[in-house]
């Protein structure tokens, strides 16, 4: 186990972690301003709970890693692509450094490409932009003399056709707006950037996770072995005192020495395969899509919990 609180950089993000932490402990402490003669000294958490990021409330760390075990178990890397045909990559790249390498340029130079188409789509857009501004402010009057007649039931024939033909001409520059292509790839710079910086995070803890279940799956083997060497220990031990027919206290002090190690050891063995199981989790490359703000792929604290 480690603490997560030192893993927080958002200050926002913490208080949510600090609150939901001393809520599931049952110690959350409220202030003596706000705290009622009646009030009890401890809360409970509910739903109506607003998080960062859409998050209505936040999850318990074994019920983080059951998801992430359940998505990694899908055949699927989530958002990440592949820039020259827009499909997502063989899962070679779990296994292969150099077609991991591969997909990282492959990235970075479709960011270079996009990027540099930037500028002149950034100045094809701001020229649409400030035709389309101008069309809004001559429209707007039109459109709020229109609406205020029809709910007065003072409408003019003569108003229809110049509100008409206003309102297609604005209509006309909201398409040619909308048919620029600077704010679409602005978005897959955007998007392009986001799986660059999950695949980076990937390589650089690849190693560790490799390291990590080999040391566990050999401590697993480590431990059913002893177990069952132990197991055949105490069967051996029981037969005998059952086959000599007496009270041999040396005897039967051993075996119950055997068996609380027995015990012992398979607590451990859960606890090594909890360990396992978590380290494989981190094995697993996923790029999750945007929450509805649309604005960041994901609260820094869960991408910590779920690939750390």
């Amino acid at each position: 186990n480690f603490d997560l609180d030192g893993l927080f950089t958002d200050a926002e993000e913490l208080e949510y972690y600090l609150r939901e932490k001393a809520k599931m402990a049952g110690t959350l402490i409220i202030p003596e301003s706000t705290k009622s003669a009646g009030t009890p000294g401890k809360t409970v958490p509910t739903l109506k709970e607003t998080y960062p990021h859409g998050i209505s409330y936040a999850l318990a760390e074994n019920s983080i890693y059951e998801l992430i075990e359940k998505i990694g178990s899908d055949e699927t890397f989530g958002d990440l692509q592949n820039p020259d045909d827009g499909k997502q990559p063989k899962k070679g790249i779990l296994i292969n450094e150099t077609k991991r390498k591969e997909l990282l340029e492959k990235i970075m130079n479709k960011i270079k490409i996009e990027e540099d188409k930037l500028p002149n789509l950034k100045k094809e857009y701001e020229e649409k932009y400030t035709v389309y501004e101008q069309k809004v402010k001559e429209f707007q009057p039109e459109f709020n003399h229109f609406y205020e007649a029809r709910l007065d039931n003072t409408l003019v024939g003569e108003k229809f056709g110049e509100f008409k033909k206003k309102r297609e001409e604005y209509m006309k520059e909201k398409k040619k707006l909308e048919s620029c292509s600077y704010e679409q790839n602005t978005n897959l710079i955007n998007k392009l950037k986001k799986q660059l910086t999950y695949l980076e995070d990937y390589v650089l803890r690849k190693d560790t996770a490799d390291n990590e279940i080999k040391h566990f799956s050999f401590m697993e083997w480590k431990l059913k072995s002893e177990i069952y060497d132990l197991a055949q220990e105490i069967r051996k031990n029981e037969n005998k005192l059952i086959v000599e027919n007496k009270f041999d206290f040396s005897g039967v002090v051993e075996l119950q020495v055997q068996k609380v190690l027995i015990i012992k050891k398979i607590e451990a063995l859960k606890n090594v395969q909890n360990l396992l199981k978590n380290a494989k989790v981190k094995d697993d490359l996923y790029i999750p899509k945007v929450y509805k703000t649309g604005e960041k792929p994901e609260p820094y604290y869960l991408m910590v919990l779920k690939r750390e």
